[in-house]
């Protein structure tokens, strides 16, 4: 039997008859995108402004999935207690949902130390989503992929937190008879790759943000005609691929009395921020974030706040002497603290809000040009 050769494409010579038949055959063919201007409003701020400058957007964009990973004991836990006040703030009308794997949450430490809203919205919708709360055994972890995946859907959570990856079970170990039984089985980088490529795509049409917080474990690998150990965060590489930025947090130094302390944040990948780069951030066992040591930190990078010698300069006015003595002076200064922070956005990012009280009191001739 003779078979029908196949027909060879039609050329056309004429442009605008060529894109016409194209745009006959496949949908949206030409359209206009339109790009809407990313202000700090419309992003989820971190506790520390040093954070939110390394975003390069004021805070975490809506429908980004962030990884937070680092080591044991760097207060990974008490970050996402302080985004999901942070949330709360930032989206009162929705709903925030927190999967604590690890058990690891405090509600004590979340109500009165941080101020976390527990209560309800008169539709009965919980503000505050803990998961799991009474459950017997700990879900597995494709059942917990599956339940993020209907909640990121669902558009009533402005905010998912997973704590932590690194303590999931997968079915294949829910399974062995025994927990020291020895049976070959999966891991999570298969059931993580074909999970975050559906979630991605809801968390984008929501815009939920997906919080995940992993650790460090060590890898033997063959480099350079040996065998190195080399510290990796569990997954595989879909987290790699498919989160928008991935923040490795280590402690730059700690005092044992809970004060001075210091958090390192390496910025492993932003998507539309600044890669590669490095930030400290004061922060206070105990009770978190330092957040007026941090705005004083971003404004000295930025050059508002100005130090020579031991003494801190905003305009011309001294601050302190010190760093402690500026950062209370600054505590003590609720409206001049919001003023140094307003500049050190706009110096840091080039953007403001139009609606910015702020920026409407400044005279017309110094404003700033509002990204568009």
């Amino acid at each position: 039997m003779k078979k029908n050769k196949k027909e060879s494409p039609v050329e056309i010579t004429d442009k605008e008859a060529a894109f016409n038949l194209l745009k006959s055959k496949y949908k949206n063919l030409g359209r206009t995108v339109k790009v809407e201007p990313v202000t700090p409003k419309d992003c989820l701020p971190f506790p520390s402004l040093q954070m939110n400058i390394l975003c390069n957007d004021g805070g975490i964009r809506r429908g980004s999935i962030v990884e937070y990973y680092g080591n044991y004991g760097t207060c990974k836990s008490w970050m996402c207690m302080e985004l999901a006040k942070s949330a709360q703030l930032w989206r009162p009308d929705l709903s925030v949902a927190y999967y604590d794997l690890e058990y690891a949450f405090n509600p004590e430490i979340a109500e009165e130390v941080i101020g976390l809203d527990f209560g309800h919205f008169p539709d009965g919708r919980p503000k505050f989503d803990y998961w799991p709360d009474d459950e017997e055994e700990m879900p597995a972890f494709e059942h917990v992929l599956d339940r993020i995946y209907d909640v990121c859907a669902s558009g009533i959570y402005s905010l998912v937190i997973l704590d932590s990856l690194a303590s999931t079970t997968g079915l294949w170990q829910t399974e062995q008879k025994s927990v020291t039984e020895n049976k070959f089985g999966g891991e999570w980088a298969m059931p993580l790759s074909k999970g975050l490529k559906r979630i991605k795509a809801v968390c984008r049409k929501t815009g939920t943000i997906l919080f995940i917080t992993n650790q460090l474990r060590e890898k033997q690998v063959f480099a350079g005609g040996r065998m190195v150990t080399k510290l990796e965060s569990p997954g595989g590489n879909a987290k790699n691929f498919g989160t928008s930025h991935r923040l490795l947090v280590s402690w730059g130094e700690k005092d044992r009395e809970g004060n001075d302390s210091t958090l390192t944040v390496f910025s492993e990948k932003v998507r539309y921020g600044r890669p590669w780069q490095k930030i400290e951030i004061p922060f206070t066992l105990g009770v978190g974030v330092n957040k007026e040591a941090d705005i004083l930190l971003a404004a000295e990078n930025e050059g508002v706040v100005v130090k020579k010698g031991p003494y801190y300069y905003h305009d011309g006015s001294s601050l302190g002497q010190g760093k402690e003595a500026a950062t209370e002076a600054l505590r003590s200064n609720p409206a001049l603290l919001e003023k140094i922070k307003h500049d050190t956005l706009l110096m840091a990012l080039g953007k403001v809000d139009p609606e910015d009280t702020l920026l409407n009191n400044i005279d017309p001739e110094d404003k700033p040009d509002v990204v568009e």
